[in-house]
């Protein structure tokens, strides 16, 4: 219940932002929600655009057991 409700927050908070264009290296507030979630102290600034993309990937590959610890191997 409580993710439900965590991501409806996130879709309205995101809803304002949606217009605006992101650069390759911005991650969308729902990515850096997620990634926060599973490493809270994760250093999001001065990503590169590659960087980016693995994480987004991660998040959404299917994995959800090790997803914390491939985030943190791709931010180190």
């Amino acid at each position: 219940m409580k993710r439900i409700l965590l991501t409806t927050a996130l879709v309205f908070a995101a809803a304002g932002t949606a217009s605006a264009m992101n650069t390759a290296t911005d991650l969308s507030p729902t990515d850096r929600a997620e990634i926060l979630r599973y490493v809270p102290n994760a250093d999001l600034s001065n990503l590169t655009s590659e960087q980016v993309a693995i994480l987004s990937a991660t998040l959404y590959n299917g994995d959800n057991n090790e997803v914390g610890g491939h985030i943190r191997a791709i931010l180190n």
